[in-house]
């Protein structure tokens, strides 16, 4: 029995030893507590602080500074290269297109055959021209600024076009007579009588291929372009370039 009263007496000191520990360590815990929430209130208050300086320097920044940057104008193209040959065309040849009546073949020929010297003729005056093809003026513009000489009122018939120097190639694409109509009697300029009027359009192109002869050079060539069915077929190109002492190729 005393034994017992012993141990239980030594238990009870060693538990009453153990408090003042007990006491340090939870007074730890609350020190830690404590500082761990200073140190956020602190960090709270500075990220606060940083951003109230963010809203402020935002509010004075130069609006012109925000804006998008504008686009770079877009660069002019560059102009389609000029080839050197084109089908029968050869560079530097002198030209005459005949009957082009928008001018468009006659522009196309000068923008992409290089050095050709061309000659661009239409049979109805400009006046009338403009009020037919939307785009006729700035047409004719850019074959003058390009260096073509453009004339109007040029017969076919007769290709009259004063001291003008030979030329290599003389092209008229579909040919055909004008058809005077009962609104503008005078005029034979207000339909084409490519299907009706056949004895007259072979007379127009005999009389063109011999006008031809004296405009052309040596070695020079006629180029007509046309349609080959009925009744197109009927007039028979070659036959009359022939009966004006010109051979096909």
């Amino acid at each position: 029995n005393c034994l017992r009263e012993r141990e239980r007496a030594a238990a009870a000191a060693a538990a009453e030893g153990d408090r003042p520990g007990l006491k340090r360590q939870k007074g730890w815990k609350k020190e830690a507590k404590a500082a761990f929430r200073k140190k956020r209130r602190l960090a709270l208050r500075r990220a606060a602080a940083a951003e109230d300086e963010s809203d402020e320097s935002d509010e004075e920044e130069d609006p012109d500074l925000l804006k998008a940057p504008e686009a770079a104008p877009a660069a002019p193209a560059a102009p389609p290269a000029k080839e050197a040959r084109l089908g029968r065309f050869n560079a530097g040849q002198r030209v005459l297109t005949v009957g082009d009546g928008d001018l468009s073949f006659s522009r196309s020929l000068a923008e992409h055959l290089r050095g050709v010297d061309l000659v661009a003729t239409t049979y109805e005056p400009p006046e009338r021209l403009r009020a037919v093809y939307p785009n006729f003026a700035d047409t004719a513009a850019a074959l003058a600024d390009g260096g073509a000489e453009v004339r109007h009122g040029v017969d076919a018939a007769d290709l009259e076009l004063g001291e003008a120097a030979p030329f290599d190639r003389i092209v008229w694409n579909f040919p055909c007579v004008a058809v005077a109509s009962d609104a503008d009697p005078e005029e034979g300029t207000n339909r084409d009588g490519q299907l009706t009027e056949l004895a007259s359009n072979k007379a127009l192109l005999s009389a063109f291929f011999t006008a031809c002869k004296a405009r052309l050079r040596d070695g020079g060539e006629v180029h007509v372009s046309h349609k080959t069915k009925a009744p197109f077929s009927f007039w028979n190109i070659p036959e009359i370039a022939e009966g004006a002492n010109l051979s096909e190729k």
